[in-house]
């Protein structure tokens, strides 16, 4: 967001604060991970399944998506546990075409269940917004089931795939994600501390360097200062500020 508003003109008074939803996250998983009994309710081991969900309009009242999502999951040869909303299983009540046995659906889970299940899956497949970033809150690859996303900064650094609604692709995407290795270390979205640095006017002012024409971004953990190199490459540059 930062970069495309200094291509656009405009570097005044923009500040580089993270993501309040990862704030929430940080905040609320302890939580979930004592309150949450969904993996023993389903029989579930972290890392032995992959979470899907599917809710968005483009997909669910379009029959030939809908078919292809069901295919391309039945054939990921691994268990898939799919949170149903109300709408997709109408939608799916009317498809021709059946899941494979891998794929597990059950009841749409509240809040901490679904951090619990995107915490201990494999991989996270969703035409969600919201949980393609929470996906890479918990570090896992991410399937977008959308033919285009707005993080655009977890596409051009590979930990998100695009795979629309074609079932070769979301196959091909998933045996992709799995066996790739990622580095889920970059800032994108700060450390869990931009409630504080929005509501901090005086520390704005401190670190407005944080965020510059020359691409500096300041880790919202410590004082560290990183310096994009593009192509998703940071320099830590701390030493030498």
């Amino acid at each position: 967001a930062v970069r495309q508003l200094a291509s656009e003109g405009i570097t005044k008074n923009v500040f580089w604060v993270g993501d309040v939803m990862l704030d929430a996250n940080l905040a609320n998983r302890p939580l979930a991970r004592k309150k949450s009994t969904v993996l023993s309710d389903l029989g579930l081991a972290p890392a032995s399944y992959s979470l899907v969900t599917v809710h968005r309009a483009a997909n669910t009242d379009d029959p030939a998506r809908l078919t292809n999502i069901v295919r391309a999951l039945s054939r990921v040869g691994e268990t898939v546990v799919f949170p149903v909303h109300p709408r997709t299983r109408g939608a799916l009540a009317k498809l021709d075409e059946q899941f494979g046995d891998n794929v597990r659906l059950i009841e749409p889970v509240g809040y901490y269940d679904m951090m619990v299940l995107e915490e201990n899956a494999r991989l996270v497949a969703t035409d969600s917004g919201g949980v393609q970033r929470e996906a890479y809150f918990m570090r896992k690859p991410c399937l977008t089931l959308r033919d285009e996303t707005e993080w655009v900064e977890l596409v051009e650094n590979g930990f998100n795939l695009v795979a629309g609604a074609d079932t070769k692709k979301i196959y091909q995407c998933y045996r992709e994600a799995v066996e790739k290795k990622m580095d889920f270390s970059l800032p994108f979205y700060g450390a869990g501390s931009a409630g504080n640095r929005i509501a901090s006017q005086e520390q704005f002012k401190k670190t407005e360097d944080a965020v510059s024409r020359e691409g500096f971004l300041r880790h919202a953990r410590g004082n560290s200062l990183f310096k994009n190199l593009g192509n998703g490459k940071f320099e830590d540059v701390s030493d030498s500020a």
